[in-house]
């Protein structure tokens, strides 16, 4: 009959329970921040290596140590392993039933051992508990594993049901047969081949515990890499991963292709010194030297060149990272060319703001002082009026300066109400049947006197005939438009001559008022329509007036559907123009019968 001699097997078990224990703390030392549940699988190894010591001691100890308490240990290493597969899968439970069987397991040994010694219900006892153990892993892995973790797991289970078949064919055998001889230093045949199963079993589950979290990590991994592809891929920025510090292109995302418009076969294996990415080599070489220094850069502005060569505005961040065992740069671009072109209208939009602000708060001082001065002419004069001894010749003289102050503040409080009344948008065109020709010949004589009085010669021209002169068009606005320009004319022109008419052109009526005063300086020119804008804010200008003029005149042309410029004269004064559609109004005998009626 063949016998094994338990201390030899002993040391064979001890020899490869401390290869596997090895194993798991380089498990342990590769795996404890990534999964849990290694510290209670490194315990079960620990646990049976220690229980073998004890077993390869017996005849040098206590049997009951030697036996019985290596047994209770190796068994609590058990419950170990089963703990640390259940907190691996995320599904801890309570350890209280397995403590309950391994003290119930405890008082029986203790009972067999000491009270009514059985060596047969020794082994017994501790092959049921090893076999409770054991079923509650393979019912664990087969109805309480995630389908997640199901794969991975799978040959733990195996093996672990190949250790319920060895705990029935003990606890068989011993039920059957129990056991003849009391010497524990010796085997049968069925005993040794036990433990040549078990030792078996150990190196399977020591490389089934391998192939679980090894299959587990493949899997993170594969999850990651699909992970940071999708990111890679679907991010709005453009992402270019390089090598260090060459700057050799490894591969770039769908964002960098449409920042940049290359594709990844245009540039692969190029530099992007080759692809002239940077728009600066120094800026390169800055970022590469900070690179060195600190292994990232984050959110720098810096210009690089687009494929079509035109420039781009992006925040350029960057981070080492390590691909293959080599350096490699992963560096993002965020194009922000929109966000600093509306940075820039934001500026601009501040600016004109504060330029608004400032010019309205030069208008309320100009018109403080605008009204004052009619007002106090007005006071004034009508005062001295109820003088008794005043003759009539100073009393029509202050009549008329009376007149005058009263026109002239009319005038100020009129341009106040009409540009409130286009800042609010309530202006309405009211269309009118008017002979352009019989206007603007209104405006000559009404402006006649005034040129008279200073010494300049006023022209009129006109180019439509008489009977081809009547339009479509809103008479009182045209009429202030027109006003407008001619008061301006001649309060900047002190000698010479001002010139105004129309031309018909392109379907529309160009209107002109050419005068020889003092021009526009050039600083001026792109503001010379703005509201409130005058070329003086002083109260010692020498020419008076609100500084809306021009800018109802503008409002109104674009009102009437045409548009306004001005030309300047070098030394020889300036050009005003406006346009209006060219709309022709029939003069029919009914309609001329229907507004006599209505006048009537």
């Amino acid at each position: 009959m063949f016998s094994l001699d338990i201390r030899t097997a002993s040391i064979i078990y001890v020899l490869i329970m401390i290869i596997s224990t090895f194993v798991i703390t380089l498990l342990l030392k590769q795996y404890r921040n990534r999964y849990k549940g290694v510290h209670h699988i490194l315990y079960c190894f620990a646990l049976q290596t220690l229980a073998l010591v004890l077993i390869l001691l017996r005849g040098n100890i206590p049997i009951w140590i030697s036996f019985d308490l290596a047994n209770i240990i190796s068994t609590s290493g058990i419950i170990f392993f089963y703990s640390g597969i259940e907190i691996y899968t995320g599904k801890k439970s309570s350890l209280k039933p397995n403590l309950l069987f391994l003290t119930a397991v405890i008082v029986v040994q203790i009972w067999f051992t000491f009270l009514k010694p059985d060596i047969t219900a020794r082994h017994l006892n501790i092959s049921i508990l090893w076999l409770i153990v054991f079923v509650q892993c393979i019912w664990f892995s087969l109805y309480r594993v995630p389908l997640s973790k199901f794969r991975s797991t799978f040959p733990v289970n195996l093996v672990c049901s190949a250790f319920c078949l060895v705990c029935l064919a003990r606890i068989i055998k011993f039920l059957i047969y129990g056991i003849d001889s009391d010497d524990n230093l010796s085997s049968d045949w069925f005993d040794a081949t036990m433990i040549i199963v078990c030792q078996i079993l150990l190196i399977l589950l020591t490389y089934s515990l391998i192939h679980m979290f090894g299959y587990q990590l493949l899997l993170d991994i594969k999850q990651e890499e699909e992970k940071f592809s999708k990111a890679f891929n679907t991010s709005p920025y453009g992402i270019i991963i390089t090598s260090f510090p060459e700057g050799q292109i490894i591969d770039i995302n769908k964002g960098f292709q449409n920042i940049t418009g290359y594709s990844i076969g245009e540039i692969s294996g190029k530099t992007v010194t080759e692809v002239h990415l940077w728009s600066s080599e120094e800026d390169r070489m800055a970022i590469l030297e900070e690179i060195f220094k600190t292994d990232k850069v984050c959110e720098r502005e810096y210009k690089f060149r687009k494929k079509s060569g035109e420039l781009v505005t992006c925040l350029f961040s960057s981070e080492l990272i390590t691909i293959n065992n080599e350096k490699c740069a992963l560096s993002s671009f965020n194009d922000i060319s929109e966000r600093k072109k509306y940075e820039i209208e934001l500026l601009i939009s501040k600016e004109k703001a504060e330029e608004s602000d400032r010019l309205k708060t030069a208008f309320l001082q100009n018109i403080s002082h605008e009204i004052r001065t009619p007002l106090n002419a007005i006071v004034g004069f009508s005062a001295l009026l109820g003088e008794a001894d005043l003759d009539s010749e100073s009393k029509q003289s202050y009549i008329d300066l009376i007149s005058r102050s009263s026109d002239h503040l009319l005038a100020i409080v009129s341009d106040i109400m009409e540009i409130s009344n286009i800042e609010a948008g309530i202006i309405r065109l009211k269309r009118d049947e008017v002979n352009i020709n019989f206007l603007m010949n209104d405006l000559f004589r009404q402006f006649k006197p005034r040129t008279l009085d200073k010494g300049i010669d006023l022209l009129l021209t006109t180019d439509l005939p008489e009977n081809s002169s009547y339009i479509q068009t809103d008479k009182t606005k045209l009429v202030q438009v027109l006003s407008n320009l001619l008061s301006n004319a001649l309060k900047f022109t002190d000698n010479g001559q001002i010139e105004f008419g129309y031309k018909l052109k392109n379907d529309n009526l160009e209107f002109f008022v050419t005068d020889t005063g003092i021009g526009i300086p050039d600083s001026m020119y792109d503001k010379i329509f703005d509201r409130f804008f005058q070329g003086d804010y002083s109260s010692s200008r020498p020419y008076e007036g609100t500084g809306l003029g021009l800018s109802i005149s503008k409002a109104y042309t674009e009102l009437l559907g045409g548009k306004i410029w001005f030309e300047p004269n070098p030394g020889l004064g300036t050009i005003f123009y406006f346009t209006i559609p060219y709309k022709i109004q029939t003069v029919q005998l009914l309609t001329i019968k229907e507004d006599i009626i209505t006048n009537a």
